[in-house]
């Protein structure tokens, strides 16, 4: 998340491929301080003493470097912003296997179908998009356990540094056929296996672009759980946003988002169908990835809300008055090379309206009114 020099980006269809990644992992031990003192067994006393402590704390400093280094490895890392995934990889410039039926490729997706063929079968469509990836500098993952391939599909695991990939492909049923569908997913580089565990909770399945977990907490407590530990983390809670749909509380219980530079991370409580009547009983599905569009958000924004699918839209409250949202929008999209038409108001006791346009990115409409204290702000994508 940003404020005017932070972005939050929006995804449309997201990937729960089963891939990742492996801590790099690793720190000799210490010498024990019995094995040093050991080597000066002929000195004085005095001085075997001074050895011994010396050793004792040599030993204490190299387990608190020890220490720091794995807290260091395990303490979670900021997700980079989208416009730095995109400057390492653009999956926009990827071409398509020629003879695709449909086809089409965003900042985070890049995919195309055909029906099933000689060319496009799992072998085939798989090599494609592995030379893709690797002419475009990734390198694909060593670990065979966080790869699959059988008969109805694959899925693939690379690197370009810390940033997570995923390539994949699958068979489906066609209206004439069976069709081969192909993907390749940037996925970010947070691994969320670094996440704070809520009491009570074992994991079920863990990888650091999706998780499963297992709790006897209530789904209320393990809300609470998560919009405490990440709001520490610096992560900002959201809820889709769907205009003028009214969606019941029991509804939205289940699903809890949260975003941070263009990464989010979306959790789904839920009993168990197996067992349906098991109420103290809750798994929780956990994934990330990236989102594929950049409002941008004043420090202050709560009750934030957006729409995942295209066209993007959210909402938000702000102390911030109409006139200062705007101020606010003309500071950040201005320097960026936007450009303000000229329907906004500049006086503090209006509501402020305006459409932000750039020759090479979307275009937003900005609107801000003020209802007691607050504005309600609205930013809806326009094509």
């Amino acid at each position: 998340m940003r404020t005017s020099t932070s972005s939050i980006w929006h995804r449309s269809g997201v990937s729960e491929a089963m891939f990742l990644l492996a801590f790099l992992s690793g720190c000799s031990s210490p010498t024990p301080p019995d094995t040093i003192a050991a080597t000066v067994v002929n000195e004085p006393e005095v001085s075997n003493r001074h050895s011994l402590d010396g050793a004792a704390e040599t030993g204490m400093i190299a387990e608190a470097t020890q220490k720091t280094e794995r807290e260091s490895k395990n303490k979670p890392q900021p997700p980079l912003h989208v416009e730095e995934v995109v400057q390492r990889i653009d999956l926009r410039k990827f071409p398509f296997m020629e003879g695709n039926a449909r086809a089409s490729a965003t900042i985070d997706h890049y995919g195309f179908s055909a029906p099933v063929s000689e060319k496009f079968s799992i072998d085939g469509v798989m090599s494609y998009l592995d030379k893709l990836l690797l002419d475009a500098n990734c390198v694909r993952g060593t670990d065979p356990s966080l790869e699959m391939q059988d008969v109805t599909g694959a899925m693939r695991l690379y690197w370009h540094g810390d940033l997570m990939i995923t390539a994949s492909c699958g068979i489906s049923r066609g209206s004439t056929g069976p069709d081969i569908n192909s993907g390749i997913h940037v996925e970010g580089n947070f691994d969320l296996r670094v996440l704070p565990t809520p009491p009570n909770a074992a994991s079920i399945a863990s990888k650091p672009n999706s998780l499963r977990l297992k709790s006897s907490s209530e789904i209320l407590e393990l809300r609470k759980f998560y919009s405490a530990a990440l709001r520490e983390l610096g992560w900002l809670e959201f809820r889709d946003y769907l205009p003028g749909v009214d969606v019941p509380v029991e509804s939205q219980l289940p699903h809890q988002s949260f975003l941070k530079n263009g990464v989010f991370i979306n959790f789904f409580h839920y009993t168990p169908k197996k067992d349906p009547s098991n109420k103290s009983e809750v798994e929780t599905n956990v994934r990330t990835g990236i989102l594929g569009y950049e409002p941008m958000l004043p420090n202050d924004a709560r009750s934030v809300k957006i729409r995942q699918s295209s066209p993007v839209a959210m909402a938000y409250e702000t102390e911030l008055t109409p006139y200062e949202v705007r101020s606010f929008y003309d500071n950040a999209y201005l320097a960026l090379g936007y450009r303000c038409d000229k329907n906004a108001t500049a006086k503090e006791d209006q509501d402020f309206a305006s459409t932000y346009s750039h020759p090479k990115k979307v275009s937003l409409r900005i609107e801000a009114k003020r209802l007691g204290k607050s504005s309600i702000v609205v930013a809806n994508e326009i094509k």
